[in-house]
C-alpha cells in the first residue's frame, strides 16, 4: 500500500474517532454528568477507539 493511502486511511481513522468521541462526550453531558468530565469521556473513547483502529489497521496490513 502506498503512502497516499494510507495517509487517507489515517485521516478516516482520526475523523471516525473525532467523531465517536463526541457522541461520547455528548451522551455523558445529557446523562447528567459535568462538562469537564464529559469532555474527559469523550477525549478517553476518542484515543481508546483511535488506538484500536491503528491497531486493527497494523494487524490487517501484517497479514498480506
Amino acid at each position: 500500500m502506498n503512502s497516499a493511502i494510507r495517509t487517507l486511511w489515517f485521516a478516516l481513522m482520526i475523523l471516525a474517532s473525532v467523531v465517536i468521541g463526541s457522541a461520547a462526550g455528548l451522551l455523558a453531558w445529557v446523562g447528567g454528568d459535568t462538562v469537564a468530565t464529559a469532555i474527559l469521556k469523550g477525549g478517553g473513547s476518542t484515543g481508546g477507539s483511535l488506538a484500536l483502529m491503528l491497531a486493527l489497521f497494523r494487524f490487517l496490513e501484517a497479514g498480506k
